[in-house]
């Protein structure tokens, strides 16, 4: 199996911890122990996901959140020297309407995970970023854009495998 580079955004980090969907927070557990702590795949984060994760108003939440990142070995991308790229990137993104105005934050998530070449942008939001139609809107305007790495956007639900 060829080791992925996976940006994961705020949701899934969420979702380690959302008893109410037991479902969707197995699947996110499953994922962490059997390829992120085995390194089977390199999970990474950036700035978006650590500054929507300092606005979490519950503390005991956000320092989970934290936790998880470290001891889950996640990788934090270092995005000062690509930010006006990035930031560039993403207002394509509200441009052509590959996603509504209003969903910076998703724009943002969607190209620092282009930018630094991720396999895939992994997300529990399947309104803005996990669906099949986003993910071929993105993948045209980042052609149109000079990026020829196709970036997968799927759910830890399409990542798991019976391999772990």
């Amino acid at each position: 199996m060829k080791s992925l580079r996976i940006y994961l955004d705020t949701s899934i980090l969420n979702f380690l911890f959302a008893e109410d969907v037991p479902h969707y927070c197995t699947a996110t557990r499953e994922f962490f122990d059997g390829y992120v702590s085995r390194r089977v795949h390199t999970a990474h984060v950036s700035s978006v996901v650590l500054e929507e994760i300092a606005a979490t108003p519950n503390v005991f939440r956000r320092d989970a959140l934290v936790r998880a990142i470290v001891e889950y070995g996640v990788d934090v991308l270092h995005t000062a020297d690509s930010q006006d790229e990035i930031a560039r990137l993403a207002q394509v993104y509200l441009t052509k309407k590959v996603l509504p105005k209003g969903e910076v934050r998703d724009a943002l998530h969607i190209a620092v995970a282009t930018v630094f070449g991720m396999d895939v942008l992994l997300s529990w939001n399947f309104r803005h970023l996990a669906n099949v139609n986003r993910e071929t809107k993105v993948n045209a305007t980042n052609l149109a854009e000079g990026y020829n790495k196709p970036l997968r956007i799927c759910t830890p639900l399409e990542v798991l495998s019976d391999e772990s």
